[in-house]
Formats: C-alpha cells, sequence, structure tokens
C-alpha cells in the first residue's frame, strides 16, 4: 500500500485553479492535446498525494496577474507557486496563465528543469496551446512568442493532434521571414533601425556643453547631466524611476572647488588661520631673542613652509589645491562616469523599448552593458522598481566600482561624514538620507555598502514619497531650467 503513493508517475498532470469558464477551457484545450493527463484542482487531498509522483509534464492553470493566480479562497503568490515548481519532480512545468513570464524566469535559477510562462494576458485557448507547444520540445526558444502567437492563431483555429505541434512552431519560431510554409501568416515589417550604441552616446553627449580642463566648465556640464536625467524621467515617470533618482542625485555631487576644500579639509580657513598663528609666534620668539626684524621673518616663512609641505603630504595632496583638486576630480568622474555608461540606453529604450536595448547590448558585446537586459527587460515586462534595483546592483558593484578604485580610499573615507541624498520636500516631508546616519558601520569604498543603500533606503523612500508626485515634477523642471542655463541642449 505504501508502495503505491512512492510509485512514479509518467505522464501529464494539470492543476487547476478555479472552475472559471476561460480556466475550463485552457484544461480542455490541454486534454483534447495531451489525451492522458491527469487533472487536479488546486489544494486538494489528491493532489497532495500524486503531486510529487509525477515526473513528466505539469502545466498550471490559472488567471494571472502580476501577483500570483487567484483561487476560490484567494491571491496564491507566485513564490508559492514557484515553489511547487521547483520542488515537483516534472522535467518541464508550464505556467498556462497571464502575466507568468517573470515568474517562471525567477523559478528557473533555482532549478535545473524548463519553467516556461507567458508575458502579458494571452487568450487562454491560445495559452494552452503554445504551452503545449513547448512542451513537446519543437519550440526551444520563444523569442517575441506573444506577438507571434497573434498572428498565427486564426490559420491555426483548431490544433488536434500532436503531430501539428511542429508546424506551429515553425511558424511562431520564424514570423520574422524565415520560413517558406505557405500555411504561416506574412511576416510584420521590420522595425525601425536601433542604430547604434555610438548613435545614442552621441545624442547623450550632445546634450552638454563642452569642457576643457577647467573645473567651472565642469560644473557647468554636472548641471546640465542633471537637466537631462530630469527630461527624461519627465517624458516616461512609469518607467524611468532611475533617471528621477539620478537627476537629484546627480545636482548633488555637483561640488564647487571650494565646497571640495571644506569638505576634505574641513575649512581650509582654518588652516590657514594655524599656519600664520604659528608665523607669528616664530617671529615673536626670534624677537624676544634680539634677533632682527629682517633674520625673525625669514625664519618664521622657512617654518611656515616646512609645516605647509609636512600638512600637505599628510592631506595626501600638495596643499590645499591638490586635495581639492582630488575630491572635485573624484566627484566629477563619478558623475560623468555614470552619465556616459547609462545615460545612451535611455534614450534608446524610448526610442524602441527593450528590444532595442537587447539588439544594441547583443551586437556591441560589450561586458559593462548586458546588466541593461535585466534593467530594461523589468521596465517593458515587470516592475520598474525592481528593475531599478537590479541596475543599481551591477552599476555600484561593477562599473562605479572601478572609478572607486582609481582614487585613494582615504579620500572617499573622508567625505563619508557629507555625503547625503534628498528628493525634496514631499508634500511637508523631508526625503534626506545621510550616509553615516543610515550606514553606521558602512564603508563608501566598498560597492555592496553602496548598494545596499541605495536598494535599502533610496529607492523605497523615491518610491513612497517622490515618484511620479507634483513636488517632483517641479524639481524635474527646475532641474532643466538650471540646466540649460548651464548650457545644456534639450
Amino acid at each position: 500500500m505504501v508502495y503505491a503513493f512512492l510509485t512514479p508517475i509518467s505522464g501529464t498532470l494539470i492543476i487547476q485553479f478555479t472552475d472559471d469558464d476561460a480556466e475550463n477551457e485552457a484544461v480542455e484545450e490541454l486534454v483534447k492535446l495531451h489525451p492522458n493527463a491527469v487533472v487536479l484542482n488546486y489544494g486538494s487531498f489528491k493532489l497532495d498525494l500524486l503531486l510529487f509522483r509525477f515526473y513528466g509534464t505539469l502545466f498550471i492553470v490559472g488567471h494571472g496577474s502580476n501577483e500570483g493566480i487567484m483561487d476560490e479562497s484567494g491571491l496564491v503568490t507566485w513564490d508559492t507557486i514557484n515553489q511547487i515548481s521547483i520542488n515537483s519532480p516534472a522535467r518541464f512545468v508550464g505556467y498556462v496563465s497571464c502575466y507568468s513570464f517573470e515568474a517562471a524566469q525567477l523559478a528557473k535559477t533555482s532549478s535545473f528543469k524548463q519553467i516556461v510562462g507567458l508575458k502579458g494576458e494571452v487568450e487562454a485557448i491560445l495559452a494552452a496551446r503554445i504551452m503545449s507547444v513547448y512542451a513537446s520540445g519543437a519550440m526551444m526558444e520563444l523569442n517575441n512568442f506573444h506577438r507571434n502567437s497573434i498572428l498565427v492563431q486564426e490559420r491555426y483555429v483548431e490544433i488536434q493532434s500532436i503531430d501539428e505541434y511542429n508546424t506551429l512552431a515553425i511558424c511562431i519560431n520564424s514570423i520574422d521571414g524565415y520560413s517558406t510554409n505557405a500555411l504561416c501568416p506574412p511576416p510584420p515589417p521590420p522595425s525601425p533601425s536601433c542604430y547604434d550604441v555610438n548613435h545614442w552616446k552621441n545624442i547623450a553627449q550632445n546634450r552638454l556643453p563642452s569642457a576643457e580642463s577647467n573645473q567651472d566648465d565642469y560644473v557647468q556640464r554636472g548641471l546640465a547631466i542633471s537637466g537631462s536625467y530630469a527630461d527624461l524621467y519627465l517624458s516616461n515617470p512609469d518607467d524611468f524611476f532611475w533617471t528621477g533618482m539620478a537627476a537629484h542625485v546627480s545636482t548633488l555631487s555637483v561640488v564647487s572647488r571650494e565646497t571640495a576644500i571644506q569638505v576634505k579639509l574641513g575649512g581650509f580657513s582654518n588652516i590657514l588661520a594655524i599656519i600664520a598663528a604659528i608665523a607669528i609666534i616664530t617671529a615673536l620668539v626670534f624677537l624676544i631673542f634680539a634677533v632682527t626684524l629682517l633674520i625673525a621673518a625669514i625664519i618664521a616663512a622657512i617654518v611656515v613652509i616646512t609645516v605647509y609641505i609636512i600638512v600637505s603630504l599628510i592631506l595626501g595632496g600638495w596643499g590645499i589645491n591638490g586635495a581639492a583638486n582630488n575630491l572635485f576630480n573624484f566627484m566629477t568622474d563619478v558623475n560623468e562616469g555614470i552619465y556616459d555608461h547609462a545615460a545612451w540606453a535611455h534614450f534608446a529604450y524610448n526610442y524602441g523599448g527593450y528590444d532595442c536595448v537587447d539588439e544594441l547590448v547583443t551586437a556591441s558585446n560589450t561586458k559593462g552593458y548586458l546588466y541593461f537586459k535585466n534593467h530594461f527587460w523589468y521596465l517593458e515586462y515587470g516592475s520598474s522598481v525592481t528593475g531599478v534595483k537590479q541596475f543599481f546592483i551591477s552599476e555600484q558593484r561593477e562599473f562605479a566600482q572601478d572609478i572607486y578604485d582609481n582614487y585613494d580610499r582615504d579620500l572617499i573615507s573622508a567625505i563619508e561624514g557629507q555625503i547625503e541624498v534628498s528628493f525634496g520636500d514631499q508634500n511637508g516631508r523631508d526625503t534626506t538620507h545621510k550616509w553615516n546616519d543610515d550606514m553606521p558601520n558602512g564603508d563608501l569604498f566598498d560597492g555592496q555598502d553602496r548598494t545596499d543603500w541605495s536598494n535599502n533606503f533610496l529607492v523605497p523612500t523615491f518610491k513612497n514619497y517622490a515618484w511620479k508626485t507634483s513636488d517632483t515634477a517641479d524639481y524635474m523642471n527646475e532641474f532643466i531650467q538650471n540646466g540649460k542655463a548651464a548650457g545644456g541642449n534639450y
């Protein structure tokens, strides 16, 4: 008896969540295509007994949303459903459910089996047919399958047997014009060219005023960068969550040379006052011992120069100018570097969506751009907030870290107490975050710590209090005006 309950079952198992008309249609279609399939209701005792015995194909059928699938008692989250998929012995799991693609992708990362979902909304019978095609092994990749499926469904109103899987797969895989099968619908017209990465980089850079080696020029460029981010945000607030944050952060990172001096030296006036006091005391001492005024002045000057050189060496730069220049260059490199690295992809996305970014990143074959695919996929098909968090992980730990590594750790540590980000006053709420308050044990030099600060503090604050608010729109317009005044072209 016990052995009977443990015996593996080869075949197809279908889990149905509700007795809804659309779900019934999808299940009927699956049973027609898989005549020996077993259909069980989610949450049933029988399912609990049999689920872990089926090692063939598992179809999960239900009304999906971005959060999960509805059953008779409420929402079953994708996390719960993914655990069923991962722990099941089934070799193929198909989510016959709308908005299941992202959940399936996450489940695949924790499993060696094939777990497949659907993008967006898909008609019930079509969803069953497409997932059956995938389960058959005839179609190894579903690039643009949702668009292609819509084109195919009018020609394939009825799929009666497994023999027709391959024909349908040919059409869906070859909709861009590679198939000569007369039954397949004609391919859609080609989309406009996405150009290349340099095209979009030029667009991003042409928005900024030129700069030579003059620090004031780079201050103006920093203001223009903030305005460019703000302009991108206002063009698409739903997707360009990151550029809204970046507009604020970029403005705060624009430091003048005088500000750099204050941060690095804790107030250069104090340093000058100390050196002046040393000079006066030295001169008085020598005058007391009846040395002539001229000799006392010369000796005082020698002492001052010596002290100045020692202070300069201790601070890691040749004097106040050197220390200020180092900090200014660091802040500028971070601000300009991230803009040059990431802004172009947002312009390309605004032009042609995720497909455009995917095409450009693939063609460029540049390792530093690969994480853009993940970020922009979430913008188009998933959650903007999740996309931004994924972006920060790669941006701070990989790209920005190379900039930090070019500078002295002591220089960066010296400014930790000055680092703060604010998204302005939002309906009376102060949105300021200070590094030392949020990350008392954090190391600004460490990419993971910077990522944690961004994703655990800055992103939630912007999402909850500043994203798509009228106050933020006002700030963005102000950034744009300041950027234009600084020479920005947008």
